[in-house]
Order: C-alpha cells, then sequence, then structure tokens
C-alpha cells in the first residue's frame, strides 16, 4: 500500500506536470534603447543544458518573416537557423543568468517593429511566461489592453498538445507501474499463503498416529 502511495504522489507532483503562467512582464522603452526580457521558472534550477524559446506571438512581424522566433537554444547551444531575420546580432543571452534559473535575454536598440508580446517557454519544465514590448511615445490604449489579453488565449495549440501528450504519457507509466506492483504484490501474499497451509498441513500430519489395541499386561 504504501508503494502505491509513492506512485501515485509521484504521479501528482512530478516535473515538468505543471503549465505556469506569471503575469505578463510590461517592458517600456524608447526607440534606441535596448529591452530586457527574462523568464524565471521559479525552480531555482541551472537552465545551461535546457531547451526554450523566445518568440513573436502578437502576429507583428513582416511578410518576409516566416517563422516568429526571437531566439532559440537546444540542449545548452544557440538554434540561429530558427531565428528572425530581423533579430539576428541583436539579441544577447545572459549565460550567467540561466547558472540561477533565469533566461535573460536582451534586445539592442529597439525600434517601433520591435513593440508587442513575446512568449518564452521551457518545454521540459512545462513552463510559459509574456512580456510585452512597449514603446513609451507611442503607448496607446489598445498596447495597454494587449498586457491583459488572458495568456491561454495566446498559447501556441502546438506547444500545448504536446504538452498534454507528454502529460498523459507519464500517467498511462505510471498507472501501469501501479498495476504492476500491485499484481506483484497479491501474487506474492497468495504463494506465502498457500505455503503456509501446506506447511501447516504437513505438521498436523507429523503429529497424528493410530492407537492399536490394548493388551492385559497380566
Amino acid at each position: 500500500m504504501s508503494i502505491i502511495l509513492l506512485l501515485i504522489t509521484f504521479s501528482l507532483f512530478a516535473p515538468g506536470e505543471f503549465r505556469t503562467t506569471p503575469p505578463t512582464q510590461l517592458i517600456e522603452v524608447q526607440e534606441g534603447d535596448n529591452a530586457t526580457i527574462q523568464c524565471q521558472p521559479h525552480r531555482g534550477i541551472n537552465l545551461e543544458t535546457y531547451t526554450f524559446d523566445v518568440k513573436r506571438v502578437d502576429g507583428n512581424s513582416s511578410k518576409s518573416d516566416t517563422i516568429s522566433f526571437v531566439y532559440s537554444r537546444r540542449h545548452g547551444k544557440d538554434h540561429p537557423a530558427r531565428q528572425m531575420e530581423r533579430y539576428r546580432n541583436r539579441v544577447v543571452l545572459i549565460n550567467e543568468d540561466l547558472k540561477r534559473g533565469v533566461v535573460t535575454l536582451v534586445i539592442l536598440s529597439v525600434q517601433p517593429a520591435d513593440s508587442g508580446l513575446y512568449k518564452c517557454y521551457i518545454p521540459k519544465l512545462n513552463f510559459t511566461s509574456f512580456s510585452t514590448i512597449v514603446d513609451k511615445r507611442n503607448r496607446t490604449k489598445e498596447t495597454d489592453f494587449s498586457t491583459t489579453t488572458s495568456v491561454e488565449e495566446m498559447t501556441d495549440e502546438s506547444e500545448t498538445g504536446a504538452a498534454t501528450k507528454e502529460h498523459q504519457r507519464h500517467h498511462v507509466i505510471i498507472i501501469a507501474v501501479t498495476i504492476s506492483a500491485s499484481c506483484l504484490v497479491v501474487v506474492v501474499f497468495v504463494v506465502l499463503f498457500k505455503k503456509g497451509n501446506c506447511m501447516s498441513k504437513k505438521k498436523s500430519e507429523g503429529n497424528t498416529f493410530e492407537l492399536g489395541p490394548l493388551r492385559d499386561p497380566a
């Protein structure tokens, strides 16, 4: 029973099972300034070898951009092949911050076209956070509204589907292990029970004997 409880607890609190969406980070800058986007899972773990992406999710990109990635990292290495052309040589990742569990991405010399909503996604932790870059001089009510847009609506469907499948896979494994462990316990119990009965039966037969007819000593 204790094994089953431990397995159930693990299935509930295993890493990567929670999707965290903290409040949107508002970044107010002027044209020519640097904008700093930060993504922190609040776990205090070293992210140097992790895979993660920072991408545009507001559709504010030119028609020539076939992808919306501002920065992409795979297993601890930069992955520039997926980067939007406008951000090439304009973003800097602070590697020191990765050691303390923070993704810090600096966009150099911000332009009006950089204004908009950005998403940071860490697949292994199933963690998502959002940041909005706003030009101080061109800030509008529409821009303010974008910072309060429900993050659920902005979550990429493919990433959500992948996370759901991973979540289901973990639970299938846990259920299978739990059932196997339960069956093993039952089998062991039955074997020991039968073995105990056989030993008791043999012991009883060994202590049983027949009395012959009594003879008169005279």
